[in-house]
């Protein structure tokens, strides 16, 4: 009997994190866009001003993004292979995440990598749902 209570008061405690706002927006781009290019520019506001990728198991945000932020705190995701994280920054801190589905889009080419918001087009590959940036 004590397991099963346990079991709920844990259920209420821990609460499952919010989605990423920018998530269904990066959908909506890749899944309307025939042409191949995607222009990671037109999602969110105005406040980022480069967008980095974590790859699955890369999980050194602070390194990458040049401040103290640890994807790990916010998103297991990169645990496994399903997943990369586009993080969204100014030059001081994190605006916002996307855990986006490999499935739905796959940017792993980039894992390790920021792109400048005015050159943070990407293209996608012919024979994949693979993106890489456009150069």
């Amino acid at each position: 009997m004590l397991g099963i209570y346990s079991h709920r008061v844990y259920q209420r405690v821990i609460t499952k994190p919010e989605l990423p706002r920018f998530n269904y927006a990066l959908w909506e781009l890749i899944d309307t866009n025939k042409s191949g290019a995607l222009d990671l520019a037109q999602l969110g506001n105005q406040a980022w001003i480069k967008v980095c990728f974590l790859g699955p198991y890369n999980e050194d945000s602070a390194n990458l993004l040049g401040f103290d932020w640890d994807i790990d705190d916010y998103t297991k995701a990169l645990r496994s292979d399903g997943h990369t994280v586009l993080i969204f920054a100014s030059n001081e801190h994190v605006v916002d995440y996307i855990v986006q589905p490999r499935s739905h889009g796959d940017f792993w080419e980039l894992s390790g990598t920021c792109l400048a918001r005015e050159d943070s087009t990407l293209v996608r590959s012919s024979h994949s749902r693979s993106y890489n940036h456009k150069n």
